[in-house]
């Protein structure tokens, strides 16, 4: 079974008391803890409609972290960086934060999760001509998968991966959509929106349209992330989770859809 897979757009602004949410950024801070006016640097990769340096707010997973932060009290800087640098510039606090990241054993080691802003599914994406149409992994023994190189959220993939012919790692996404248009691999195993995303801007190279298959490999919950070693840690963490509270019942994810044009269906 498969589904094709596209972003929900929002055609219009809806009458809303939210409209007031506009001015969060004026809100007095619900923490002072730690905070008081201190510059925190976020960062992640350019990621469809969920980060990128020209979309409002740099893409939702930025803008969900930074308002909870500026409700705490933080300045915050963001940074649209590749992945791999990011994790690493947050482990050796170059950076302070990773906007957010798929809680799991990647992570566990080094890293505390501040809180859970979303739930993400990740499923095998073909190209639509493809006679794949199960996302079961025993389904698709002997196949050449595709995966964004440490990219957290993928344990029920590794306990399966002797099932393929071969796995390819790469930093970037848009090489795999490459591999995948060019039958490199036979699937690329991420988020659906987000490759359908990064396909709709490729209308030159795409020769056909890509699909999810069912059921998801893994449902994965995303989190902002800060290396354990960060001596604020742990108050960041409080002030956060504080913060992030008050936003939810001030109405957050009704204003983020509002911002960013996208049905956010899948809600902490």
């Amino acid at each position: 079974m498969s589904i094709g897979f596209k972003i929900n757009t929002i055609s219009r602004i809806r009458s809303s008391p939210l409209v007031a949410l506009l001015v969060f950024s004026f809100a007095i801070p619900v923490s002072n803890g730690a905070a008081a006016n201190q510059l925190l640097r976020l960062c992640h990769v350019p990621w469809g409609v969920f980060a990128g340096k020209d979309l409002p707010g740099k893409g939702i997973y930025p803008d969900i972290t930074s308002r909870v932060l500026r409700k705490a009290g933080y300045q915050v800087e963001v940074s649209i960086i590749p992945w791999t640098r990011c994790i690493e510039n947050v482990r050796s606090r170059e950076y302070d934060i990773v906007t957010a990241a798929w809680e799991g054993k990647s992570f566990d080691a080094d890293f505390i999760y501040l809180n859970n802003t979303s739930i993400d599914t990740i499923n095998f994406i073909v190209l639509d001509g493809s006679s794949l149409n199960s996302g079961r992994f025993e389904d698709l023994r002997g196949k050449k998968i595709g995966i964004l190189r440490d990219q957290g959220g993928m344990e029920d993939f590794y306990n399966h991966a002797d099932l393929f012919k071969f796995i390819h790692q790469s930093s970037s996404e848009l090489a795999l959509l490459r591999m995948l248009i060019h039958g490199r691999v036979d699937a690329v195993l991420t988020n659906p929106a987000h490759l359908q995303s990064l396909a709709n801007s490729m209308t030159d190279e795409m020769t056909s349209k890509i699909r999810a298959l069912l059921p998801p490999a893994q449902i994965n919950y995303a989190s902002p992330i800060i290396a354990k070693s960060h001596p604020l840690a742990q108050q960041i963490k409080a002030d956060f989770d504080e913060a992030f509270r008050a936003l939810v019942a001030e109405g957050l994810y009704d204003d983020l859809e509002r911002v960013h044009g996208v049905r956010l269906t899948h809600r902490p």
